[in-house]
């Protein structure tokens, strides 16, 4: 059984980053009026509500996600919950950018439950220590496999081994396609 916690450290910056938002969202309220109130009330009610959030797993077990044979269990922000294997339709890890330099990945697993049901974790608040994303990928692909194959337990001793080769070697890339000759309109490749 693997198991992988939020940094206790990350979770903390957190909450003390949800109260700061909301203080300075009523101090935005009592100094801009119209649009900038309103951005103001949205801090601070989400500031809050963030800081909660974070300050809820901070004081838990700090487990993000438990893998075993059969399942996983996951807790993100405002969700927790088992699934079975054959439950999941798609893992995927989504990477945002922002300005070129600043980027944030999420392990994302669509479970078929919507929009909302789906599974997020913020790789920003894992712990180090267990490994980031990419590891947590290649442990549910070996379990989704050998969940398939009708292995019963999970054996961490033999991990590196059972690693996708796909993960562990780089795929090398097609070769481009050969040069176009020129055509069409104008006078060139007629």
């Amino acid at each position: 059984m693997a198991k992988f916690h939020y940094s206790i450290i990350r979770l903390t910056l957190g909450t003390i980053g949800g109260f700061l938002m909301g203080l300075g969202g009523i101090w935005m309220m009592g100094y801009y009026y119209g649009f900038g109130a309103f951005l103001g009330l949205m801090l601070a009610v989400l500031g809050p509500i963030c800081a909660l959030a974070t300050f809820v797993l901070l004081f838990s077990d700090r487990v993000a996600m438990q893998l075993s044979a059969d399942g996983f269990k996951y807790r993100s922000f405002f969700s927790a919950g088992k699934v079975r294997w054959n439950e999941i339709q798609l893992i995927d890890i989504e990477e945002t950018r922002v300005n070129w330099f600043a980027r944030q990945r999420h392990l994302k697993i669509d479970i078929g439950r919507g929009m909302f049901g789906n599974v997020r974790i913020p790789e920003i608040y894992l712990n180090k220590s267990n490994g980031n994303l990419d590891d947590i990928v290649d442990r549910m692909m070996v379990l989704i496999d050998q969940a398939a194959n009708g292995y019963s337990s999970y054996d961490a001793s033999n991990f590196s081994e059972a690693i996708p080769a796909s993960r562990i070697e780089p795929q090398h890339r097609a070769q481009s396609a050969p040069a176009v000759k020129g055509g069409g309109f104008g006078r060139k490749g007629l």
